[in-house]
Parts: structure tokens; C-alpha cells; sequence
């Protein structure tokens, strides 16, 4: 057994550049958060079809950008809706938007995420353990 390399010696910042990044930080948040809402790997803002979703930061492979949540209802009362996405082998839709319902609900970020031709993210489908009384176990 031998002890760990010793770390790297720090590398100094100029203050300008550490200024410079705030400026592009605090710039960055002020436009996420006039959009919509916003988490902490991504935001809401203008795109080429309306309103989409951007990433805050890099990602890395494989990492979750968000919870797809909204009102569960059964499929016969979706009758409208751009953000209604039917959860996988049930006939129940998670309406993103609160487009089908008698209450609004605030939306999230992930109902904001766009299809592709080439797309960069995937939707996955997790199990909800010990679901609340309006909750699918999916």
C-alpha cells in the first residue's frame, strides 16, 4: 500500500474572470426564471416552437433532467393537450399542463421538453413504491 499523490497545487482565477462568470450566471437565471420554471439542471425559455427546455449546466450521460408531473386522469377525459403524456401499459395520462381538469396545478420543467427527429433525452418510467391515493404504482 502506498498514500495518494499529493493534490494538485490551486491555479489562481484573475478576478476578472470570476466576474465575467457571474455576470453570465446571474444574466443566465434572471432569463430562466422570467420563462418559467426552473430546477436545478435545467430551464424554461424561447425556442424555435414556443417554450422549451435548456439545460443549466453540462450533463452527463444518463442524467435525470426532471419529473414529469401533473394531474393523473384516465385516458376518456384527455380532450385536449400538447402536454398529456400517457404513462406506459395503463390507461392513465399525466396532463402536464393542467389542460384537462378542473384545478391547475403548476407545471414543471419536464413538461416543457420538446420531441425530436434526433433527440438527446429519453423518457423513462420509474416505480412509485408507496403511492399517495391518487397515485399510479408507475
Amino acid at each position: 500500500w502506498s498514500p495518494p499523490p499529493p493534490p494538485a497545487p490551486p491555479t489562481l482565477v484573475p478576478p476578472e474572470a470570476i466576474e465575467r462568470q457571474m455576470a453570465r450566471d446571474t444574466a443566465a437565471l434572471l432569463t430562466a426564471a422570467a420563462h418559467g420554471p426552473l430546477n436545478a439542471w435545467s430551464f424554461v425559455a424561447p425556442s424555435d416552437f414556443g417554450l422549451g427546455l435548456w439545460a443549466r449546466a453540462p450533463l452527463r450521460r444518463g442524467q435525470a433532467l426532471g419529473l414529469y408531473s401533473g394531474p393523473r386522469l384516465p385516458c376518456s377525459l384527455q380532450r385536449r393537450g400538447t402536454c398529456a403524456l400517457q404513462i406506459p401499459g395503463t390507461h392513465v395520462v399525466v396532463d402536464g399542463a393542467s389542460e384537462n381538469c378542473p384545478f391547475s396545478v403548476p407545471r414543471c420543467c419536464a413538461s416543457y421538453a420538446n420531441h425530436s427527429r434526433s433527440p438527446n433525452a429519453r423518457l423513462e418510467l420509474w416505480p412509485v413504491l408507496r403511492p399517495a391515493p391518487c397515485e399510479v404504482r408507475q
